[in-house]
């Protein structure tokens, strides 16, 4: 092969151009596939079968304590709403297809559903999951996200803690909430032992 010069190439050179080449249509392929894949719609009418799952998974990522959890600020419902309004289609089939891998994997691993385990076997689960999103490391995970969306469990905590600050107890119980600010103040110091301001 000649070069733009019309010197002979080395042959070092026309491997690592071949496998630019290559990797450069194997990318570019993956991209379209998974593009094409992901745009799948999800059969949405199965998240209701999925309600009692999406309260316990909500409650033991922000559980009662002196404040309320996810359950009493009625989060569960507001993630459903926000998954058929808000994600778009592959984002809902990972959310959906999660759930039931969430389900399966409990009842594969303790015998009982997610919503029948104990706290403790619902925190190994989400641990399990959670290592699984982010295996590889913080570019690995990157790469993936960009390739495939955001891993369920990811998608999941994101839209528990929108949610839960977004609702009537987490706006004024949990954070601290004033329903007429006044002027803009851009930084204003925290009190001793002040919760973080509410954004509603």
């Amino acid at each position: 092969m000649w070069n733009k010069k019309g010197q002979l190439m080395k042959r070092r050179e026309v491997l690592l151009a071949l496998a630019l080449l290559l990797l450069g249509a194997v990318g570019a392929f993956l991209v379209k596939f998974f593009n094409w894949s992901g745009n799948s719609k999800a059969d949405l009418s199965e998240l209701s079968l999925f309600k009692r799952c999406m309260e316990e998974l909500s409650e033991t990522m922000i559980p009662e304590t002196e404040t309320p959890g996810a359950k009493s600020a009625g989060v569960a419902a507001s993630v459903f709403l926000l998954v058929e309004h808000c994600l778009n289609g592959r984002d809902q089939s990972v959310f959906l297809k999660g759930l039931q891998d969430l389900d399966n994997y409990c009842k594969d691993k303790f015998g009982l559903s997610f919503v029948s385990c104990g706290q403790k076997e619902r925190l190994s689960t989400l641990y399990v999951f959670e290592s699984r999103a982010t295996f590889g490391g913080w570019l690995v995970t990157k790469v993936r996200q960009r390739l495939f969306g955001k891993p369920f469990i990811i998608l999941a905590k994101e839209l528990c803690v929108l949610c839960y600050c977004r609702s009537m107890q987490g706006a004024t119980l949990a954070l601290v909430y004033d329903p007429i600010p006044g002027s803009y103040t851009g930084c204003i110091k925290l009190g001793e032992k002040q919760r973080s301001w509410a954004l509603t």
